[in-house]
């Protein structure tokens, strides 16, 4: 599932929405065009495409479809909580969705 994320991630850093979309389900490619996706982005998941790293969390899983916990932290530390939303297609996992968990926090500073 992290291969999704981050490559995902990593291709809203490049601003290669194209690319990015290619990691969604087939059933969200076919209703969002790179178009509308970069907008929804852009206007509801901004720190999403200013990602400067990203932390896995739970994962609660059917086997085929399930909901992960992302962190994901922008370069001023800013951290905002995700819930993925994961489908299994062709033995590969695919982003069918994304919805905040909660509000944007500091990111924990790492100590020595």
């Amino acid at each position: 599932m992290d291969g999704a994320v981050s490559g995902q991630l990593d291709a809203f850093a490049e601003g290669d929405y194209g690319a990015a979309l290619e990691f969604s389900t087939e059933a969200f490619r076919a209703a969002h065009s790179e178009e509308v996706f970069e907008e929804i982005i852009a206007e509801g998941y901004p720190q999403a495409a200013m990602a400067a790293d990203h932390e896995l969390g739970q994962c609660l899983t059917d086997g085929d479809n399930a909901t992960l916990a992302v962190g994901v932290i922008d370069d001023d530390g800013q951290r905002l909580e995700l819930l993925y939303l994961m489908e299994r297609e062709d033995d590969a996992w695919r982003i069918g969705g994304a919805l905040p968990a909660d509000g944007p926090s500091e990111a924990p500073t790492p100590t020595v």
